[in-house]
């Protein structure tokens, strides 16, 4: 749900709000809409049968007690440019899920070179502890081995992505899509996370009605 409100005459401003699933939820369940567009190579999908003191051990999120899906409501607020837009988001919990909340803010760039058009989103988003610790934390309720144990903190992620649209015809166009996100210094060492990023590539078509 989005219901946007312009404040100038000029369109320079707008203002939205909207509801969406958390799309952290999307790396704890397959059946999650957000994995269509996320991947989840930064969780640990295999682990020794026991933990070493030399080796780090890692925890599937099939070893871990289930995560439930989030319903976040949040504001989100946009500044436009000629050819830019900068934009600034704050979303909570909504369901009580775990009641975390999280900011951003992004810059979007488009390009017209010949029939190519182009675009480049930059921007960081900063989660709170209780969001990062629902999802990443580690205790009791998932393992046995104390060692184990991780307490969330809030961090910064940051972001970028770049996307390239080809004509096809008046409807249709390819659509290339490149994404690179930095996880927060504060959740690499829970022993969910195998790397300290994310990054996808998706390529298809797109319909313009």
């Amino acid at each position: 749900m989005v219901v946007t409100t312009d404040t100038l005459n000029q369109r320079k401003f707008a203002f939205e709000t909207f509801i969406q699933l958390d799309r952290e939820s999307a790396f704890f369940s397959f059946l999650h809409p957000a994995n269509i567009l996320i991947p989840t190579e930064s969780l640990s999908q295999n682990s020794p049968e026991f933990p070493t003191q030399d080796v780090q051990r890692n925890l599937s999120i099939d070893e871990i007690a289930s995560r439930k899906w989030a319903i976040n409501g949040g504001f989100r607020g946009h500044y436009f440019l000629s050819n830019g837009e900068w934009q600034f988001m704050l979303q909570q919990d909504i369901s009580s899920v775990h009641k975390g909340h999280q900011v951003g803010m992004e810059y979007a760039h488009r390009w017209l070179w010949h029939s190519f058009r182009l675009g480049l989103r930059v921007g960081t988003d900063w989660k709170s502890t209780r969001l990062i610790d629902y999802y990443y934390g580690i205790s009791q309720r998932d393992t046995d081995f104390t060692e184990l144990y991780f307490n969330g903190k809030p961090g910064w992620q940051t972001y970028m992505s770049i996307n390239l649209q080809k004509p096809i015809n008046a409807n249709w166009s390819w659509l290339v899509n490149v994404d690179y996100r930095r996880l927060p210094s504060s959740l690499i060492s829970s022993p969910l996370i195998e790397q300290n990023n994310i990054h996808s590539a998706f390529l298809g078509v797109a319909y313009r009605f």
